[in-house]
């Protein structure tokens, strides 16, 4: 993240674009992974025995569903997986398939500053600065981890 922060903080006419969307890919894809990384530990810590295609997001609630002993786990990444924040990250990676991250500038005349937003990815999210924007996830993805190792340790969720 700090790499986008240092580009985005460049003044627009010396701002590398490609760069920018090169590292917001990335970003993403990384942010994915995360989250897949605590589906994978859902597989094993509850050997639900999913491989190859069938391990999946998807695929790891489905064989948790219904189980008694991998329910506080579930309610998490399904709690996780339904808000606003999960929307806009996975549609920000779908992107990625596609094409760059569409990203909108805002120039100041009167002092030359630049402030650099994403497109919303859902409808009533708005615009907030992309670096807080990215801030925001990371932290979210955190607490959602946070929660898993909970759950792990026998704590209480």
């Amino acid at each position: 993240m700090e790499a986008i922060a240092v580009i985005a903080q460049q003044p627009h006419d010396q701002r590398d674009s490609a760069e920018l969307h090169s590292r917001l890919r990335s970003f993403f894809w990384e942010l994915i992974a995360t989250w897949d990384l605590l589906h994978a530990w859902a597989n094993i810590r509850y050997q639900l025995g999913l491989t190859g295609r069938d391990l999946t997001p998807h695929g790891v609630r489905d064989k948790m569903s219904g189980r008694e002993d991998c329910a506080s786990a579930l309610t998490i990444l399904q709690n996780a997986a339904k808000t606003d924040w999960f929307c806009e990250v996975k549609t920000y990676r779908n992107y990625a398939h596609r094409s760059y991250a569409d990203v909108q500038t805002l120039l100041t005349e009167a002092t030359g500053e630049s402030h650099i937003f994403l497109v919303p990815a859902r409808e009533g999210q708005g615009y907030v600065p992309v670096v807080e924007q990215l801030k925001t996830y990371i932290d979210e993805m955190y607490a959602v981890g946070m929660q898993i190792q909970a759950v792990k340790t026998g704590e209480a969720v």
